[in-house]
Parts: C-alpha cells; sequence; structure tokens
C-alpha cells in the first residue's frame, strides 16, 4: 500500500494532465509524458508520445473530474493509478489507468489507458 504521500503525487499529476493549461501546453505535456510513452485510446487505438501530444493539443477541453482514485506502488519508482474520469456536462465516464515512473528525478506516465462505460 502506498503511502498518502506518494498517491498525492500521483493524482496531482494525473489532474494536471487532464487540465487546460496541460492540454494547451507542448512544453508541459513534453514534461508530463515519458519518452516512451504509449496510451491505449478509448476508440482502441495506441499513440506514442508525439502522437498523443498533437492529439491533446487539437482536442476541444472538457473538464472532467477525478474520483475512485488509488494508487498501487509497483517498485520504489513506479506506481500504478486507477481512477474514474467523469465529464460533468454529459455524465460521460471512463475508467483509467496509469503507470507513473520515476525517471531522472520527475514522476513521468509511461503508459495509460482509458476505457469508456458502456451506459447502454
Amino acid at each position: 500500500m502506498p503511502n498518502d504521500d506518494l498517491t498525492d503525487m500521483i493524482r496531482e499529476l494525473e489532474e494536471r494532465l487532464l487540465s487546460q493549461g496541460a492540454r494547451t501546453s507542448r512544453l508541459e505535456l513534453h514534461g508530463l509524458l515519458a519518452d516512451d510513452f504509449v496510451e491505449f485510446g478509448g476508440a482502441g487505438g495506441s499513440h506514442d508520445k508525439a502522437s498523443t501530444i498533437d492529439i491533446l493539443l487539437g482536442e476541444t477541453f472538457r473538464a472532467n473530474v477525478v474520483s475512485e482514485f488509488r494508487v498501487r506502488e509497483m517498485s520504489t519508482n513506479q506506481a500504478h493509478a486507477t481512477y474514474r474520469a467523469t465529464d460533468p456536462d454529459t455524465g460521460d465516464t471512463s475508467h483509467c489507468s496509469s503507470v507513473w515512473r520515476f525517471e531522472q528525478g520527475v514522476w513521468r506516465l509511461a503508459f495509460h489507458r482509458n476505457t469508456p462505460n458502456d451506459r447502454s
């Protein structure tokens, strides 16, 4: 079980990635994502760091609310976060899974999986 400081740090980073400030800054996104970052998106595609940054910068920003946030420490330099992201305007929710890695003195996102909930 991770300590509260690790959970708070990873949550802060996840919420930063979901913020309008990060979603409109190539420099900030570049610093938050590991060079070997991979994402499996909700539509089934996979993306590397460069394509993910391009996608995020091209999207219309939508604020999401994070809930059910949990962190599992995988090693001294890796943590796995899971949470639910909810769009308050539409009610759409996704289950999210992220692997964070501590490298060169900072935490960076190495892997992310977004699974939209089926509301049917």
